[in-house]
């Protein structure tokens, strides 16, 4: 019988290059020396080496594998593991990169499934954006499968090409958000950013990774400079199960000087997901992090000058939904055909100025769903993929899942049908739910396989997924739509589809979805099942006992997890069952810090030869997170695991000092954690390598390997890494102001000269922390230098920004240039009233009372009026510094005509105007009627509204409010907002209001709130029927 042989992990291809180049004779930054330049990254060498990455295409590996080979053969080398030829190198790769997916396959499916349903086609190689065929970049065809028509710039196309300027260094994230909040899809975003590369980046070479894992490895090989980073909708990345890491690598990007930019597009409502904070169940994870991370700082730039913005800092740019009078009046004027059909159609529909809907086919969508008539069997298949993909399902859709979904959605009389009908039916609903329209769109898009034919699955059309998340955002699918997705979802998915059954009530469904998850391995499911049926039953341990069955074991954290979950519920025979199947020995040792946890978890539950087991093969872990190598050898010190913690140590500093040369908080985070550990020859021997070695690029790590040699008393090495290899010179001048060492070293200031004599003086917050970090270097003649020239020419449009400078000035003592930049500071900007009011006070605070006078006057005669709120701010900074009769001005001009829009500023303005003893503007302002005009669909905004009327004794109003029933408008897509609305509602008295705002929050995924409201937790301990009933007593038995 011939033996099995596995396929070569990517370890061992790492082990084979490093060998090779011992081999070759020479370090990865002797070999790059030798190689023509651009060939390959030192960066993404030292990753091959490390198997953290394997190589994407086969030519740079090749120059660096027959170079080496070349090198060795005339030393007569012996090559160790590494492949005598190239066809072995050729073999080895595929080996490994066999390896790497089977192992993502068995440890997290939907990661293998992402790129699997992805992979409809090879990735393309880079280009530039006009070699690029439109459609394959995401942008809608015209209908009837016209070529792209002639586009109509917007105001919203300026601030684009501005953020797109090739001059500027630093990378950036630019997003393109849809403005409409109706569920109306293509607004023209994609559109939109292919017009402005193609118009500004056109020869930059345009990579464009289609998932979350191909994001990854792009940006782990490395962005070349001056690329455009193509990422079409962002949901294809933050939604996928891989998609928090991909983030994290793209916000690190994004941080750098490599002419990198990288454009997205994002919905309304989900740019309110993935920017909220998180809002799971306790122990659910927080997928929305690493968005939030990525997203939270962008400046939005919506009515921004496009000669003002800071293209450096990226940004959010608002596109329309309409196109408005004055921008049809000049596409009329220019007569393009094409254009004049779609203005003419939206027109004739009721919907003036949605061209960019009606070029993408998106109404003939609306229309084969909605329209009276429609084959009600292939709208079944349509409304059922739209609730999968609201409710969780990322994967493609699966025929089985959606064809037993669908019959929840038919009428007992579309149902009665002759078994020999039952073929026609199908045939005429799938050719209705994928038929093709205008030649351009179709409801359910089939997916192809990665090879041969057939359809593996269907992805909903864009325009109807954000129907479906906006008009049956508060509608629950029907029974058979949970039996179905229990049988048939993808099995990445059943975890999420339990959590959006849980939090509609339907428990018992939540419990099917969960032990079928449980059941295909998932971890997260299986400590999920355990509390659910808790609650309910807590003294069945029979979901325990699913669990400790079932469960995957390769995942070291979620197996730990679950080990504490067990033994905290009292399952004690099902700790010992899950302790038989042995996880010291299954469990996978690429995640360091999450073996290092389960080792505490072993201790814990007292299975000693499991830790002891574990132990030993923990000193074999995967050495690519330094911090989590750092955290296991402290949890192997407290198992008394001393020949583990020794061997380890002695294997991650080797690493480091191999392939970690790029990455000085790597070696400051061994660094730190060896301290306290009886390994001090290899601290000494690391600390010494790092001062010869570490890469200086990044003063940001620098700081932080700096902070680690301190830690250990390393001063000699201190010395030798400021003097010896002079850190300062490869720093740019943005860094400098995060370059904070405390050590006057000659370098540091040779740096400070640079910094100020020639740092950019455009954003006054950058300056004053510039200047903190210039103080504390004791640079006291570069800090009056930058003084000087910050005082005569700072920018003055962030009146809040040179405020603040105003006071750094004043702390490092600059008195001259204070007084000097008070005086142009009486003439910022007034476009940000909050900013101004900042600033009235800074000038106060500084003495500077004539420029007070004279910015008071200008901006209780001329600020903007479009914010209330900052409007209110302003008001309350007129006040603190005396200016009465500037408050009485700017009380007048706000109360007449400061906008009513928005009830979050209209409440905070109203509070401000009480505040100042503004009385009758106050009067002035409801009379107004705002409570007729404000918007409905916030929350928070109602809320706060309800209770500064209340305040204000405006009653009369509070009930108008009501009466416009906000109750049955508001969005309930953030559980905060609505609990605040419910506390108002209920302070008011609004009892009718809180009762109908109560029988929504079910179907909107926010029973648990629902229970807090109703008082009704008893009632339902079993969940809730469909018809809204408490559901009857079930028991584990009761599931399939």
């Amino acid at each position: 019988m011939a033996r099995l042989v596995m396929p070569r992990a990517p370890e061992d291809f790492g082990t084979a290059l490093t060998d090779l180049l011992k081999a070759a004779g020479r370090t990865i930054d002797g070999l790059l020396e030798l190689l023509e330049p651009g060939v390959v990254a030192r960066s993404i060498l030292y990753d091959w080496t490390k198997a953290r990455h394997l190589p994407h295409g086969t030519g740079p590996l090749l120059a660096v594998v027959e170079l080496c080979l070349e090198l060795a053969d005339d030393r007569g080398a012996d090559l160790g593991t590494a492949p005598g030829d190239v066809d072995g190198w050729l073999a080895l790769l595929a080996e490994a990169k066999q390896s790497r997916d089977s192992h993502a396959a068995r440890k997290d499916p939907r990661a293998a499934a992402a790129a699997d349903s992805a992979a409809e086609g090879p990735a393309e190689a880079a280009k530039p954006i006009g070699r690029w065929k439109p459609t394959k970049l995401g942008i809608h065809q015209a209908i009837g499968g016209e070529p792209l028509p002639t586009y109509a710039r917007r105001p919203h196309d300026d601030l684009l090409y501005a953020m797109l300027d090739p001059a500027v260094a630093a990378n950036r994230l630019v997003v393109l958000r849809g403005k409409s909040s109706t569920g109306k899809s293509s607004t023209g975003k994609s559109r939109a950013a292919y017009q402005a590369v193609t118009a500004r980046l056109s020869r930059w070479p345009l990579f464009y990774p289609r998932t979350a894992s191909a994001l990854t490895d792009l940006i782990s090989q490395g962005v070349p400079q001056h690329s455009v980073l193509w990422l079409n909708e962002l949901r294809h990345y933050a939604d996928d199960p891989a998609g928090a890491p991909a983030l994290f690598k793209l916000a690190e990007l994004m941080e750098g000087r490599d002419y990198v930019v990288a454009i997205t597009a994002v919905w309304p409502p989900l740019w309110a997901k993935y920017t909220t904070d998180h809002d799971g169940a306790p122990g659910t994870v927080d997928t929305g992090r690493a968005s939030r991370e990525l997203l939270s700082q962008l400046p939005k730039l919506a009515n921004h000058d496009p000669r003002q913005v800071k293209a450096e800092l990226g940004g959010v740019i608002d596109v329309p939904t309409t196109f408005t009078e004055q921008q049809l009046a000049q596409i009329r004027r220019r007569r393009h055909t094409t254009l004049m059909e779609a203005i003419t159609a939206a027109e004739r529909a009721g919907s003036p100025g949605q061209l960019t809907q009606y070029l993408a086919g998106v109404p003939d969508l609306l229309d084969h769903y909605q329209r009276p008539g429609a084959n009600p069997y292939g709208k079944a298949l349509i409304t059922a993929a739209m609730d999968a993909v609201r409710l969780g399902h990322t994967q493609h859709l699966g025929r089985e899942f959606l064809r037993h979904a669908a019959i929840g959605e038919l009428s007992p009389e579309q149902r009665a049908i002759d078994d020999e009908d039952v073929d026609i039916w199908e045939k005429e609903a799938w050719k209705y739910a994928t038929y093709i329209l205008k030649g351009t769109v179709r409801a359910l898009q089939p997916i192809a396989p990665k090879s041969n034919v057939g359809v593996v699955g269907y992805r909903l059309a864009e325009s109807l997924d954000q129907h479906g998340r906006y008009h049956r955002a508060d509608q629950t699918p029907p029974p058979a739509f949970w039996k179905a997705a229990a049988a048939h979802a993808h099995p990445s998915d059943l975890y999420s589809l339990a959590l959006a059954a849980q939090r509609r009530g339907l428990y018992r469904d939540a419990a099917q979805l969960l032990k079928s998850a449980t059941a295909h391995g998932s971890q997260h499911a299986a400590s999920a099942l355990i509390d659910h049926l808790r609650t309910m039953h807590p003294s069945d341990h029979s979901p325990a006992r699913w669990a400790a069955e079932h469960v995957a074991l390769d995942d070291p954290k979620g197996v730990g997890e679950l080990l504490e979950r067990l033994q905290g519920v009292g399952a004690h025979e099902q700790v010992t069952a899950l302790l038989a199947r042995d996880p010291a020995e299954h469990v996978a040792l690429d995640d360091p810090k999450g073996v290092g946890e389960l080792l505490d978890r072993l201790q814990g539950v007292g299975a000693h030869e499991q830790v002891t087991a574990l132990a030993k093969r923990a000193e074999h872990v995967a050495l690519d997170d330094p911090k989590g190598v750092g955290e296991l050898l402290d949890r192997l010190q407290g198992v008394g695991a001393h020949e583990q913690v020794t061997a380890l140590a002695k294997r991650a500093v080797a690493h480091v000092a191999h392939v970690a040369l790029d990455d000085p908080d790597a070696v400051a985070w061994l660094l730190n954690s060896l301290r306290g550990i009886e390994t001090h020859e290899q601290v000494t021997a690391l600390a010494k390598w790092a001062v010869a070695h570490v890469a200086l690029d990044d003063p940001n790590r620098v700081n932080f390997l700096l902070y680690g040699l301190r830690q250990l008393g390393a001063d000699e090495q201190i010395t030798a890494l400021l003097a010896a290899r002079d850190p300062a010179v490869p720093f740019t001048l943005d860094d400098a102001a995060r370059f904070t060492l405390n050590d006057p070293y000659e370098q540091v200031t040779a740096l400070a000269r640079r910094v100020a004599a020639h740092a950019a003086l455009d954003n006054p917050r950058g300056v004053s922390q510039l200047l903190v970090s210039l103080w504390h270097l004791k640079a006291h003649e570069q800090v009056a230098a930058l003084a000087r020239r910050v005082a005569a020419h700072v920018a003055l449009d962030n009146p809040d920004g040179v405020g603040e400078l105003l006071e750094r000035l004043q702390g490092v003592g600059a008195h001259e240039q204070v007084t000097a930049l008070a005086k142009r500071a009486e003439h910022v900007a007034l476009d940000n009233p909050y900013g101004v009011g900042e600033l009235l006070e800074r000038l106060q605070g500084v003495g500077a009372h004539e420029q007070v006078t004279a910015l008071a006057k200008r901006a209780a005669a001329h600020a903007a009026l479009d914010s209330p709120d900052g409007v209110g701010e302003l008001l309350y900074g007129l006040q603190g510094i005396g200016a009465h009769e500037q408050v009485t001005a700017l009380a007048k001009r706000a109360a007449a005509h400061a906008a009513l829009d928005n009830p979050v500023g209209v409440s905070r303005l109203l509070e401000r105007l009480q505040g100042v003893g503004a009385h009758e503007q106050v009067t002035a302002l409801l009379a107004r009627d705002p409570a007729e005009h404000v918007a409905l669909d916030n929350p928070y905004g109602v809320s706060w509204l309800l209770g500064s009327l209340r305040r204000v004794g405006a009653h009369e109003q509070v009930t108008a409010l009501l009466a416009r029933d906000p109750a049955e408008h508001v969005a309930l897509d953030n559980r905060h907002a609505v609990r605040s609305l419910l506390e108002s509602l209920q302070r008011v008295g609004a009892h009718e209001q809180i009762t109908a705002l109560a029988e929504r929050l079910p179907a909107a995924g926010l029973f648990g709130l629902f229970l807090t409201c109703t008082d009704h937790a008893e009632l339902f301990r079993f969940g809730r029927e469909l018809d809204r009933s408490a559901a009857a007593q079930w028991v584990w038995e009761d599931l399939d």
